[in-house]
């Protein structure tokens, strides 16, 4: 096992495209990190620089507080699982297991006997004297992460690993993944473009867009404090509704909120109306979860009307899509959600009434930085 830091680490290609630029981070011993974005934005990138597989244009690569940029993928004694598995189609599993350790001239009682553990931990036993091509997508993914694990890596590199298998085998290796790695502590490196996958398996998520770090937390920090619109809108099942508002200075010492034509009265602690008052007047963006409207008044909560223009039902709960009365006309990407629990029906009227407690709003800026945790730092 080992930590591992990335000291302002930037990746530029031939044709001058930054990859990544100026990432720092710090993944603890045992810890399982977890990069997360959209297609593009650098996290594969940054798995080939730790292992070696590509070079850094700029910045330091420290694994257990030793530089490695100039060290082969061997050497810096990383394993790595593709999202495309790379076994070896005429072997067996037994084979495949094994080969990274013939490779390493490791004694043959040892090869024996760290086989038949990993084998043992991802429940391989039965299937060891079949190929590749005889096994399921599940087996094929849990080889690809023995034959990994049996060298005992400092770090365990994952990228993608799940992509190819259905919703219910990559919920069900995801829990082994998650129980192997805290069996083995094995200081881990996990990419993934699936906010789920890194909401339920990092014990810190780092969030990623156009190769620059937007935030580092875990799971409940990102969700909770995001400290951008694109980190509320990225993190969360459906994101956070960013929607187009104006801060109001009521005079009385109050803030208010115009929203959609819908003017809302604010009750806020003092450091918040602090934060906020120096935007008033101004076009900024308030933030709402799917997750904080309510059908029914609740303690404090103010109204807000919206136009349901869809409804989702999928058993538990229901997804509503709104627009705002004083909106105009909005595009279907545009659309607000709220999530529901039960069933609800699309009523007949032009406008349904919703309740949001205050404290579920969030504040953006014209450039999104979230205004009530200004100052905190970027990561």
């Amino acid at each position: 096992m080992a930590s591992v830091e990335l000291r302002n680490i930037s990746k530029r290609f031939e044709n001058g495209t930054w990859a990544v630029k100026d990432i720092a981070l710090t993944i603890e011993d045992g810890e399982l990190v977890v990069l997360v974005g959209s297609s593009g934005c650098g996290k594969s990138t940054l798995l080939r620089l730790l292992a070696g597989l590509e070079n850094a244009s700029e910045g330091e690569i420290l694994i257990d507080g030793k530089k490695v940029n100039q060290q082969t993928p061997q050497q810096r004694n990383v394993a790595m699982v593709f999202q495309n598995y790379a076994l070896y189609p005429h072997m067996t599993v037994r084979g495949n297991l094994e080969f990274p350790l013939h490779m390493s001239h490791t004694a043959k009682d040892q090869i024996k006997a760290r086989v038949g553990e990993i084998a043992d931990m991802l429940q391989l036993s039965e299937i060891m004297d079949r190929r590749p091509g005889q096994l399921s997508g599940g087996q094929r993914q849990r080889v690809a992460m023995g034959r990994a694990l049996v060298r005992d890596p400092s770090v365990f590199l994952l990228d993608e690993p799940l992509s190819n298998l259905d919703a219910s085998l990559r919920a069900q290796i995801r829990a082994e993944i998650s129980r192997i790695q805290k069996r083995l502590k094995t200081t881990s490196l996990y990419v993934t473009h699936d906010q789920v996958e890194a909401m339920t398996l990092g014990d810190r998520v780092v969030v990623l867009d156009h190769g620059e770090l937007q935030q580092i937390g875990t799971p409940q920090e990102l969700y909770q404090h995001p400290k951008n619109s694109f980190v509320a809108k990225f993190i969360g099942s459906p994101g956070m509704n960013i929607l187009p508002s104006e801060l109001i200075d009521r005079g009385d010492g109050r803030l208010g909120v115009n929203l959609g034509g819908q003017q809302i009265s604010l009750v806020l602690e003092r450091q918040a109306y602090e934060k906020l008052v120096p935007y008033s007047g101004q076009d900024v963006y308030t933030g709402i979860r799917p997750e904080a409207f309510a059908c029914a008044p609740r303690q404090a909560s103010f109204e807000l009307k919206a136009n349901v223009e869809a409804v989702e039902f999928i058993g538990h709960e229901t997804l509503a899509y709104l627009s705002l009365p004083g909106a105009g006309q909005v595009h279907t990407d545009q659309l607000s959600i709220a999530r529901l629990p039960g069933q609800f029906n699309k009523p007949n009227a032009d406008a349904a009434v919703f309740y949001i407690k205050p404290e579920a709003l969030y504040f953006f800026n014209q450039a999104g930085r979230n205004i009530l945790i200004e100052g905190t730092g970027d990561r």
